[in-house]
């Protein structure tokens, strides 16, 4: 099922963390001088290959569950085009065939919530470098406040 527009990684859940962390590097960054460019752009491409790495994870996280959606609907299971989980069938079903699409739709389920829980640890930990990272510009920006600039004659 590639393609789903909102599956777990596009679902909330450290999206507004990342986001904001996000917006605090881009903020320490401004008013820099031109003794402090290239440990900025260094920092820089340690924030992009933080946002790299958060988007491989995403995808990565996605396309296990496209795998499992794609096993269960071979099993009956409809799954709609947002990737959640669709409503568990009547557990005093007397058939077999009702009695797989259930199992196949718990087994979907958990790995649509296991899913959802890794897609939002990997966006908090990308917060959590990042705002780390964004404590190093601060720290650049105050060690280049206290050295002192001189004058060549």
């Amino acid at each position: 099922m590639s393609g789903m527009p909102d599956g777990p990684a596009g679902a909330d859940g450290g999206s507004e963390e990342f986001g904001g962390a996000l917006t605090q590097v881009l903020e320490a960054i401004g008013g820099c001088d031109l003794a402090t460019v290239d440990a900025v752009a260094v920092l820089m491409s340690q924030a992009a290959g933080i946002v790299d790495g958060l988007a491989a994870e995403l995808a990565a996280i996605q396309a296990g569950l496209d795998a499992q959606a794609h096993t269960a609907a071979r099993y009956g299971v409809t799954i709609g085009t947002d990737g959640q989980p669709p409503p568990l069938p009547d557990r005093a079903a007397a058939n077999d065939a009702t009695a797989s699409i259930r199992h196949w739709a718990l087994a979907y389920r958990h790995a649509f919530e296991l899913a959802r829980a890794q897609a939002r640890q990997a966006r908090l930990s990308a917060a959590r470098r990042l705002t780390d990272l964004c404590a190093a510009i601060d720290q650049q920006h105050v060690l280049a406040a206290s050295v002192p600039v001189t004058s060549r004659d």
